[in-house]
């Protein structure tokens, strides 16, 4: 479950964002609204509420949206912060506290939409896991720590940070775990994290560890569609 907050003092832009999450009609995705950067932060710091992300307006009376994640940033470093503004005077500001994105105003179903798709993207990559047995042993792997997996017959091989694992799945099992806009198949048998991915050169990937592998004629095109696409939506 996505938890989020979002903070604004205006009535209607809180009323617009609660249209849009209900359009969106994702089970996924838990919001909570309010409407002063105070009564927020009274929240998170007596009450203990955690957040995975925070929508904040900049412009609010009392405590504003860059006060308010200057402390949430104190006690949190790995939520989201992204910012409901249309005021381009905020943006050097805004980095101080590391924002992932920002949400224009006036609001844009289309752009709220592109926004959730890219958070939920960030969590699959930094929260999901693979979860594998071998010889009574069982892994769970972060996606974020996985660099490629190659099928060799029965046998299946996973490269990560720390080293490589061998298991029995099929080709199907282990794409039934991984995040589809997060990985992609180079050739029939090899499946690279996009994370990871440095450059396509020709019939050869080579990843940010220096390692190069092969990639089939057939898939280099979708590879280098699918590459692109994962940049621009990382951000």
């Amino acid at each position: 479950m996505l938890e989020i907050a979002i903070c604004d003092d205006d009535a209607i832009i809180l009323k617009t964002l609660g249209k849009y999450f209900g359009k969106l009609n994702d089970a996924t995705i838990k919001y909570d609204i309010y409407n002063s950067a105070d009564t927020l932060y009274r929240y998170v710091e007596e009450q203990g509420t955690v957040y995975d992300v925070f929508i904040l307006d900049i412009e609010m009376q009392g405590m504003n949206g860059l006060e308010l994640a200057q402390k949430i940033r104190e006690k949190d470093s790995n939520c989201l912060i992204i910012f409901l503004t249309n005021y381009s005077q905020y943006v050097f500001s805004v980095f101080e506290v590391i924002t992932f994105d920002f949400l224009r105003k006036p609001l844009e179903y289309s752009e709220f939409e592109n926004l959730i798709k890219k958070i939920k993207r960030y969590f699959n990559i930094t929260k999901g896991v693979f979860v594998f047995s071998y010889r009574k042993n069982s892994f769970s792997i972060p996606f974020e720590e996985i660099y490629y997996i190659e099928k060799s017959g029965r046998r299946a091989y996973l490269y990560s940070k720390d080293k490589e694992y061998i298991f029995n799945m099929t080709l199907n099992e282990i794409w039934k775990q991984l995040d589809s806009g997060a990985f992609v198949a180079i050739y029939p048998s090899c499946i690279v994290n996009l994370f990871y991915v440095r450059e396509i050169l020709r019939d050869e990937l080579i990843l940010k560890t220096g390692d190069k592998l092969f990639v089939s004629k057939k898939y280099c095109q979708e590879v280098k569609k699918r590459h692109l696409r994962f940049i621009k939506e990382k951000g």
